[in-house]
């Protein structure tokens, strides 16, 4: 039987946002300074969890494009073509995450290098 993936504890500081949003949801009528509290803590909450969700992503892309850096080897074989088609699809792949990151729709895409079936 596969063993189920253990939920991460939440940082200290996410516990502390996570729980200041918790308990100002628990009152039935809120004042404006609590509701200022809540947004403020939602602000904060999101701004830690972004952080710490790009602190472990950002180096994993970096470390996979190195290893697409090692295709350009002389041990490989490969087309003018299917250079232009690794690079394109990197620049796609970067536009996106530009356009997500600055609010812009970002469409999802997909890759198969000319000379290759797609895996199914």
């Amino acid at each position: 039987m596969a063993q189920a993936k253990k939920k991460a504890e939440m940082p200290k500081e996410e516990k502390v946002q996570a729980d200041i949003i918790a308990r100002i949801a628990k009152i039935e009528k809120p004042t404006d300074t609590q509701k200022a509290e809540s947004k403020a803590a939602r602000t904060e909450l999101g701004r830690l969890r972004f952080l710490r969700i790009a602190n472990k992503r950002i180096p994993k892309a970096l470390k996979m494009i190195e290893g697409i850096e090692g295709l350009g080897k002389a041990s490989y074989t490969r087309t003018e073509e299917q250079n232009k088609a690794i690079v394109k699809a990197l620049q796609d792949a970067v536009e996106r995450v530009e356009l997500a990151l600055t609010g812009g729709k970002a469409s999802s895409g997909g890759f198969v290098l000319p000379g290759a079936e797609p895996q199914k």
